[in-house]
C-alpha cells in the first residue's frame, strides 16, 4: 500500500484534483524571480492565478486545468496573504472549489478561477486588483 503524496508544490494532481497553494504577498527575499506569480483576488468570487513558470497549455497539467470540468478534475484553492509572520509560517486558508472561467498565455498560464463561495473579506480587501 503506497502512502498519499504530501502537498509540497503549488500544484498537486492527486485523484483527479488539484490543490492550488497560493501566497498573494510575495516578497523578493522569500521567492525566486521565477515564482513571483501575479496571484490576486479580483472580486468576492474571482481569483487570478498564474501556473508554474514552465507550464504550457499542451502539457498534462495545463490541459487538466484548462479542461478540468470535461476531464473530471476538481480545483481547490488554498490561499494565504503572507508566507510568514515574524517567526511563524502562516497556514493556508481553504477557499473551496473553483471553476476556470478564463485562461491565456503560457509559461506561466494565467487563469481566472470562480469560487463556489465568497472569499473572506480580509483576503479580498488586502490584495484585490480590479473588480
Amino acid at each position: 500500500m503506497s502512502a498519499a503524496p504530501v502537498l509540497q508544490n503549488s500544484v498537486n494532481g492527486y485523484k483527479k484534483s488539484y490543490a492550488l497553494l497560493i501566497t498573494t504577498n510575495k516578497i523578493e527575499n522569500e521567492f525566486s524571480a521565477s515564482t513571483m506569480y501575479k496571484d490576486y483576488p479580483i472580486n468576492e468570487r474571482l481569483f487570478h492565478w498564474e501556473s508554474q513558470s514552465n507550464t504550457l497549455q499542451k502539457h498534462v497539467d495545463g490541459k487538466n486545468m484548462i479542461h478540468h470540468k470535461e476531464l473530471g478534475y476538481q480545483i481547490f484553492l488554498f490561499v494565504r496573504i503572507n508566507r510568514k509572520t515574524e517567526t511563524l509560517t502562516v497556514p493556508f486558508q481553504f477557499l473551496g472549489r473553483a471553476n476556470q472561467v478564463k485562461f491565456e498565455g503560457e509559461r506561466p498560464i494565467s487563469f481566472v478561477w470562480e469560487l463556489e463561495n465568497d472569499m473572506p473579506a480580509e483576503l479580498l480587501e488586502e490584495k484585490r486588483v480590479g473588480g
